[in-house]
């Protein structure tokens, strides 16, 4: 390694041309790199759906749910099987192990679905596989609204979509507001029976109308010719001119019988922005795609197409997230600059201008070379790459400040700059080497956490290693060359020059300034040093009991001001679309005094049923794009203010949802109920409803069961039936004349690239539960037969959704936490009232933050004990000595303390994840200092030195890089932990930044332990070798030596 330092050195020419190019390098590479707010998280979870119209959730669960289960549960890496039986569907959701091959999987599961599906309904739909990505979340939404026809605004849309799906950037393009065509046959019953017609005749000649028929080919001695036969409905004309019956001579097309028209499927949805009725075109990009680019070239093809739209039509873009992008980004780089400004102030001061820019070229060195290897290995840059640049600010210094500040010293003593940048590289290779990787191996552990909370917290290790491996290398390799160039010693005053020397050569009595005050108080200290140790461990101890008694307590993961909120609107019974709409709007024209605070209305009503992210009973959604955080109320207090002026609005009740900035996440408070007997089970699920009624600081309470509503059972006698010549099969195909419709076949029209079903139904004044109980059947004979003659129509409670998981019975429970209420706190109340009552006989099973809760303390409690076990195997590799180690590593149990002091003085909570990783993130940090003191006491012993002499000069040689390193990186997170920052764009002071707010917890962590443990560091360590000295190395000379070679360390 000498040699590689030596050749770097010489060939400094070499050395500086590379630095430039990483640099250029770099920048390019940050100016390019695919931005986006959160990482992009892979959520193994892999869904299938099954739909088979008119289905009920009972015969659903039993018919098609139970098969599914069965047979997917043997698919390797499966967590846990979650389904859904509904009216008309199922849904089998697969929660994959973390980390899962997730194309495995998903060919494991179509595999499975096949092999499953002669085991189905043969009249059910072709099941669907698909792996839920939540990077597919719209990164932006297009309005398109105005006073035209709802086809013609709904044809505009598409086209565009059409358009926009071209982008090689986006992915997909849903259409907020889209009606599902249908082509409508409209017959009367009195048609029917006139002309003796079935349900199953119009079927029958309509499909086999409308068939593509290969006729194959005719060879002749003249050639080869293609038969065709053309027989695919290409229009409406051609349906109407079926011919339906023939009777002698006569023929009764369709036309005779009944209307065809083109329409949309009922009770779908609506969709309105700002109470005007729109189409929206929610858009999702690729995965690692830049957002600012994607957005910006859709907006690109919205503007050309805006030229050619109607004039009645209005655009306008409702949550951009490229613009939330840009202000996060804007923020944490204002953050990064002011600490780097501060760093760089703190060095100036302690070393002179001159070595501080050769000590500030570290940040741009390190910073490029690390967003260049991001970009090369193809990973995006978002929240949490830009605070691991932050929380690198003050760490990346350290190499380059201990090379140049013993540089500084051999210049002192008369070297050459060029020899004593390579001497000090040299001498200080394997102290700065250890430091780096000790830091490097605390971050390690953090590349294999699992779980969603892994995904998105694992850009921090690979940043913080890239970034603190470029400056081990600027610090090594290419400071030596730079150095004689910008490095030359600042002018300095004689008595501090004799200073420095008195800390070389051991004449104390040569001490100035607070050196010389530190060696003082270090002298009085180690004069008793176990009165100093235990006073510690005792402040130790009192810290961790008064944490537990007047702490906050722990929260799992910070909650950020959100840019975005949604009012989720349920109301129970059998409500029509358009009773469901007209109670959205009655909440939208309540909102409209809220327009100064919230930019966009986003409203949308109909059938959310097959919305498993909803509650149940939910006939609409309004999300809110709220203002800038700067300009308004927080959101808390916004929405707590709209559900008041809703709250008289009778019929429905109203929940709310608040964008998180971090990774995907449920409500906060979320468990299971299950049982074997669903009695039993339902009632347990009434009394832990009623308990959490009563406990404070729940809101949004939410039970996974259906809203109450009534359906018509049509109850068929079979004998009767049979008697009749009537099958079960025409009474079902009969019976959706009058409701739904009966689908016949369908067809692709010029105009759409989906086809279009065609289906047969009554005219509406036929259709109803009159209707039904009116309605004839015809049998096989011919004859019309009255339903009544063997069924009988009655209304019953209405089963809704059936959920099971890993094939139980399940109702899950549900709630939001108020503000300034800790999940913790209730998470532990409901489990004292659940094990007070257990006759409730259910098993229970903690999810929302609980369940993620526990998986990261246990994972981050092995981290923490795996990062231990290789920092102590590394430095006693390289000091030799069980005690000595261990004295290093006592520099963790004062930043902990540190830790939960600095959360006691701020007044914020434990968290789980941003404490937890700040502690680990510390145990590297803090033992940088012991490093650089027990190396250099171990070459003072070794030089013939004494214990008690040693140690107080290895304190005053070690206190000036010790105190600048730990400043240094303090400083850097110091506006992150207070929330305060410098807009360096418009040249403002900004405090509470949304961006900022989520790495709070994690800065105060690392400020308050660092600031903590480097104080008591600078005499807690040298006592402790003062204790130990039966421990101690032996010196390598006679006293008669020792002060000769002083100089040596």
């Amino acid at each position: 390694m000498s040699a590689l330092i030596r050749g770097c050195a010489e060939k400094s020419r070499a050395s500086i041309l590379f630095l430039v190019i990483v640099c250029i390098a770099g920048y390019f590479a940050y100016l390019n790199i695919p931005k986006e707010s959160n990482p992009d998280v892979k959520v193994p979870i892999i869904y299938v759906l099954v739909t088979y119209e008119g289905v009920s959730p009972e015969d659903g669960e039993r018919l098609m749910a139970r098969p599914l289960e069965n047979e997917l549960r043997s698919v390797e890496g499966i967590n846990e099987i979650t389904s859904y039986a509904n009216e008309g569907s199922v849904s089998v959701i697969m929660e994959f192990d973390a980390g899962f091959d997730s194309n495995k999987a998903l060919q494991d599961v179509r595999d499975k679905v096949n092999d499953t599906r002669n085991k189905l309904p043969k009249d059910a739909d072709m099941p669907e596989v698909h792996e839920i990505n939540l990077s597919l979340e719209p990164v932006l939404n297009v309005v398109l609204s105005g006073d035209i026809p709802r086809r013609t605004l709904v044809t505009l849309a598409r086209e565009i979509a059409e358009q926009i799906e071209a982008v090689p950037e986006v992915l997909s393009v849903n259409i907020g507001g889209d009606r599902e065509e249908v082509v409508e046959i409209e017959i009367t019953p009195k048609a029917l029976e006139s002309y003796g017609l079935s349900a199953d005749l119009m079927r029958s000649v309509v499909d086999s109308n409308n068939q593509l028929i290969p006729a194959g080919s005719i060879r002749t001695s003249h050639g080869e010719y293609s038969i065709k036969v053309p027989s695919l409905v290409r229009n409406l004309e051609e349906l109407l001119d079926f011919p339906i019956k023939i009777d002698g001579d006569s023929i009764v097309r369709l036309r005779d019988v009944a209307t065809v028209k083109n329409t949309y499927k009922e009770g779908l949805n609506e969709a309105r922005v700002n109470s005007k009725p729109a189409v929206v075109l929610e858009i999702a990009k690729r995965t690692g795609q830049n957002i600012i680019s994607t957005v910006n070239a859709i907006k690109a093809i919205l503007a050309e197409q805006a030229e050619y739209l109607p004039d009645k039509i209005e655009i306008f873009y409702t949550q951009d997230r490229s613009d939330n992008i840009m202000d996060m980004v804007k923020e944490l780089e204002n953050s990064i600059i002011l600490g780097v400004l501060l760093v760089m102030a703190v060095i100036i001061i302690a070393v002179g201008y001159k070595s501080a820019v050769l000590i500030a070229f570290s940040i741009p060195a390190s910073f490029f070379a690390g967003i260049l290897v991001l970009s090369l290995t193809g990973l995006t840059l978002n929240v949490v790459v830009l605070f691991s640049l932050i929380l690198t600010v003050g760490m990346i210094v350290d190499d380059a400040i201990v090379v140049s500040e013993y540089a500084d010293r051999k210049m002192i003593e008369g070297e050459h700059p060029s020899s004593a940048f390579m001497t000090s590289a040299e001498r200080m290779l394997w102290p700065v080497f250890t430091s780096t990787l000790v830091k490097i191996i605390v971050f390690m552990p953090l590349l294999f956490w699992p779980g969603i909370i892994g995904q998105f917290m694992k850009y921090m290790p690979i940043t913080v290693i890239v970034i603190l491996t470029g400056s081990l290398v600027f610090a090594l390799l290419i400071q030596p060359a730079l150095g004689p160039l910008l490095g030359k010693n600042s002018e300095i005053s004689e008595e501090e020059t004799l200073s420095m020397k008195a800390a070389e050569d051991g004449h104390l009595e040569n001490l100035v300034g607070w050196t010389k005050q530190y060696a003082q108080t270090l002298t009085r200290v180690l004069e008793r040093p176990w009165t100093f140790v235990l006073s510690i461990l005792g402040l130790g101890v009192a810290t961790y009991v008064a944490f537990a008694m007047l702490g906050l307590g722990s929260e799992f993961f910070p909650k950020v001001e959100p840019n975005s909120a949604m009012l989720i609107i349920q109301s129970p019974g059998n409500l029509a679309l358009e009773q469901r709409d007209a109670l959205v709007k009655q909440v939208e024209e309540r909102l409209k005094p809220f327009a100064n605070e919230v930019e966009t209305f986003y409203a949308k009503s109909g059938n959310f049923d097959q919305e498993n992210n909803l509650p149940k009973g939910t006939i609409g959604t309004i999300h809110l794009g709220l203002v800038d955080w700067d300009k308004r109320r927080k959101a808390d207090v916004i929405l707590a203010d709209m559900l008041e002026k809703l709250s008289d609005i009778q019929g429905i009740v109203i929940q709310t949802f608040q964008e998180r900035m971090g990774p995907p996440a449920r409500k906060p408070l979320e468990f299971d109920l299950t049982a074997r007997d669903t009695n039993v089970l339902s009632n347990a699920a009434d009394k832990a409803l009623a308990f959490m009624k009563t406990m404070e600081g729940l809101y949004d309470l939410e039970d996974s069961r259906p809203q109450r509503a009534v359906e018509w059972q049509v109850i068929v006698d079979r004998a009767k039936a049979a008697r009749y010549n009537v099958d079960i099969n025409s009474i079902g195909q009969n019976i959706r004349l009058v409701s739904t419709g009966l689908i016949v076949s369908s067809y692709r029209p010029d105009y759409l690239t989906d086809e279009v079903d065609i289906s047969v139904r009554f005219a509406p004044q036929d259709r109803g539960i009159t209707a039904l109980q009116s309605l004839k059947v015809m049998n096989r004979s011919g004859l019309a037969v009255p339903i009544s003659n063997f069924a009988s129509i009655r209304p019953a409670p209405k089963v809704g959704e059936i959920k099971r998981v890993n094939r139980k019975a399940v109702i899950t429970l549900s709630a939001n936490v108020a503000p300034g209420v800790l999940v913790n706190n209730k998470v532990e109340e409901l489990k004292q009232w659940l094990k007070s009552n257990p006759e409730l006989g259910v098993e229970v099973i903690f999810r929302g933050d609980e369940k993620e809760q526990m998986k990261t303390m246990h994972f981050l409690s092995n981290a923490f004990l795996c990062a231990l076990g290789m920092m102590f195997m590394t430095m006693l590799v390289q000091f030799n000595s069980f005690y000595h180690t261990l004295i290093i590593m006592s520099a963790i149990f004062l930043s902990t303390v540190g830790v939960l002091l600095g959360l006691l003085i701020a007044g914020q909570p434990f968290g789980i994840v941003m404490s937890g990783v700040g502690i680990i993130a510390l145990a590297g940090i803090v033992l940088n200092n012991n490093i650089l003191f027990i190396d250099t006491y171990q070459r003072l012993r070794k030089s013939g030195i004494d214990v008690h002499k040693a140690v107080i000069m290895a304190g005053i040689q070690r206190v000036r890089p010790i105190v600048l390193t730990a400043l240094t990186a303090i400083l850097g997170l110091v506006p992150m932990a207070i929330g305060f920052s410098l807009d360096f764009y418009s040249r403002e002071f900004v405090y509470g930044a949304p961006a900022s707010a989520l790495w709070q917890q994690l800065a105060t962590s690392i400020t308050g332990g660092l600031a903590f443990a480097t104080v008591l560091t600078l005499f807690f360590t040298p006592c402790l070798l003062i204790i130990g000295q039966r421990f101690d190395i032996k010196p390598d000379q006679p006293s008669s030596t020792r002060g000769a070679n002083a100089n040596s360390g």
